[in-house]
């Protein structure tokens, strides 16, 4: 397939294969002189490939006093290089006041981005973005690995809430965060509670964190017995993450 979201299987009624002008974004008044340029310097094209509507999905749209899912826009976003990808991100989701599947392609790479949008009560035309969830690793769409396969098998449309679009979004968004879980485990993880282990990664990730910072202390101190007593804590952090990754990976 040309594309990761060729992936989620969407029948033809959904195509729209628009080419989205630059000037769109670039043209916005909350964006300011370096955004801009930013976007003109890194955005080589943007296609609008599909549109998921509930008349041709089957699948009802969805709104609570929060949230507004009339349908979904499937993007992507052609970019001169990695720089700044996550900043770009947020700026054209913010931009298109729809939720959002993003597929971000740099040459044969290619990653996906999902936002969660809520309604903006003081500006009906503009939603409020917040937690960006970003694949943590690019796919090389020529040499696809069995963990990258198994999350693009696992996104198909099939295998999403028929629900509402809500909780199809939502579905996509725990895949992802699936995925990126699965990037520090040896295998695919078997947990299928998104909640669970989105807790469970944030704190991995964040042990990791404490011991470079405390691997990067070490290498700084002198004194034999601060040394000792920083790897002594180093070791004790690297047991709590082990411990968790086998968690993780143990299944639920």
């Amino acid at each position: 397939m040309n594309h990761l979201i060729d992936y989620l299987g969407l029948p033809k009624r959904c195509v729209l294969g628009n080419v989205i002008f630059k000037k769109t974004f670039t043209e916005q008044g909350n964006l300011n002189k370096a955004e801009k340029q930013l976007l003109n310097e890194q955005i080589e094209k943007v296609i609008w490939h599909y549109s998921m509507k509930p008349e041709i999905l089957n699948i009802d749209a969805y709104k609570d006093e929060e949230r507004e899912y009339p349908e979904i826009e499937v993007i992507e976003v052609k970019v001169a290089s990695k720089d700044k990808v996550k900043k770009i991100i947020e700026m054209l989701m913010s931009t298109i006041p729809y939720p959002m599947v993003l597929e971000v392609s740099y040459q044969d790479e290619a990653l996906l981005a999902l936002g969660e949008q809520f309604i903006n009560h003081n500006d009906a035309s503009k939603n409020v973005l917040k937690d960006i969830i970003i694949m943590d690793s690019w796919v090389n769409k020529a040499h696809i690995s069995l963990k990258e396969q198994r999350f693009l098998e696992d996104i198909h449309i099939s295998k999403l809430s028929s629900r509402n679009l809500y909780k199809l979004y939502q579905d996509l968004i725990n895949q992802v965060i699936r995925f990126n879980a699965s990037l520090l485990t040896d295998a695919y993880i078997q947990v299928t509670n998104a909640e669970q282990i989105k807790h469970q990664y944030e704190v991995i990730t964040a042990l990791a964190q404490q011991i470079e910072n405390l691997k990067g202390k070490v290498k700084k101190e002198s004194q034999f017995n601060k040394r000792l007593e920083l790897n002594v804590q180093i070791k004790r952090l690297e047991q709590q993450r082990t411990q968790m990754l086998n968690e993780l990976q143990g299944g639920e």
